[in-house]
């Protein structure tokens, strides 16, 4: 590494952004990360929370990268929420987990619910660094701002993800939720997608979604945007032709609550679509997995370990098909998943490997661009 004894480099958002990294760069980064951890070249425990008000929590995020990356990482992230009665945003964008206090009520209901808000609170504050260390010293070589990361790694991660279980040949992508993760995974399913020309997507909060329709247009013109009425539209178009050719890819990214209402259940799963829930549970409803071939996390310690606690798939605890869930990297190493008209079901938490790697990728990036500031210890 470039840095070390007594210096560490500090690298801003503004830093991070000035290396020019790019989707390409970060997916081709994750996804040989996940090589590396289908071989065993990865030790990344469960992520640790601390809880120090409510509505709000802190989690610590370690991980060691070997192979060629050989590096040790630690991301520290905080969420904290405007008040008792606020949610907290998904878990991409904040790694979260969360405390809102919603009516328990809205799991039960047997019609899909709307949630309040899809994008994320205005009110919900979040801060975060990642450290980098030299794995053969131990020493502390950088730290940097967390969120720009975070983005990035979340948007390639469902990529990587819907490059392995959808069909090559996809074209019409969906969006529940139209934030900053939403963004960066539409930017990333271009890298992936050839054939990708048309997004469908929904957000409760209008300005949100004409914000993000704005950006679609802005950045990737030759994708046709379609803003629906209402979520379930999102999968059962009630327009004309050419709108009315099926979803091949979902992406939900919406607020995380305590007790959440999922939009989608076992009437929404069909052949042939790939959904990938970048919010834990709040999109989907237990019986989703019903028609579902598939279910997928990006790490199953740390799905069975969000299983077992927390008011976080409390649904899925019996789940027999959420029991046999597939890790990511055992798809990532053995080839591409999807057949015919299968139906997958990707669970994607949010794993300190996709933060050590993108970390990585910045920091080489930084060093031969003599970009960010020296501190000494």
């Amino acid at each position: 590494m470039c840095d070390g004894g007594r210096n560490v480099r500090f690298l801003s958002k503004e830093d991070q952004l000035r290396t020019g990294l790019t989707p390409k760069d970060v997916i081709a980064a994750v996804e040989h990360g996940f090589r590396l951890k289908s071989v065993g070249k990865v030790e990344m425990p469960p992520k640790l929370g601390l809880h120090p008000r409510p509505e709000c929590f802190s989690h610590a995020m370690p991980c060691y990268v070997g192979g060629e990356i050989d590096v040790s990482c630690t991301k520290w992230i905080s969420v904290y929420s405007g008040g008792p009665s606020s949610v907290i945003s998904g878990s991409h964008s904040t790694d979260s987990s969360s405390s809102s206090s919603s009516s328990s009520s809205s799991r039960e209901s047997s019609q899909p619910a709307q949630p309040a808000s899809l994008s994320p609170p205005t009110c919900c504050r979040t801060s975060g660094v990642i450290i980098l260390n030299d794995a053969a010293t131990g020493i502390p070589v950088s730290i940097m701002d967390c969120g720009h990361i975070t983005t990035l790694r979340t948007g390639a991660a469902a990529a990587v993800a819907a490059k392995y279980l959808a069909s090559e040949s996809s074209s019409t992508i969906a969006v529940l939720g139209c934030g900053k993760i939403a963004l960066s995974s539409v930017a990333s399913l271009v890298e992936t997608f050839p054939h990708f020309d048309y997004l469908r997507c929904y957000d409760t909060n209008p300005e949100a979604l004409c914000s993000f329709t704005a950006q679609i247009n802005k950045q990737f013109p030759h994708v046709t945007v379609q803003n629906c009425t209402n979520a379930t539209e999102l999968l059962s178009p009630q327009t004309t032709t050419p709108l009315t050719r099926p979803t091949d890819i979902l992406i939900t990214a919406t607020p995380m609550t305590q007790n959440p209402a999922p939009t989608f259940t076992n009437v929404h799963s069909q052949p042939g679509l790939t959904a990938i829930a970048l919010d834990y549970d709040a999109s989907f409803d237990e019986s989703y997995t019903v028609n579902c071939d598939t279910v997928v996390t990006d790490d199953f310690t740390q799905f069975q370990s969000a299983r077992g606690k927390g008011p976080y798939f409390s649904a899925f605890k019996a789940n027999a098909l959420c029991d046999r869930a597939v890790d990511l990297a055992h798809i990532v190493s053995g080839g591409h998943c999807s057949s015919g008209n299968k139906c997958h079901l990707a669970f994607l938490l949010g794993i300190a490997m996709e933060d050590a790697v993108t970390a990585k990728l910045v920091y080489d990036r930084a060093c031969s661009m003599n970009i960010g500031t020296q501190l000494h210890l």
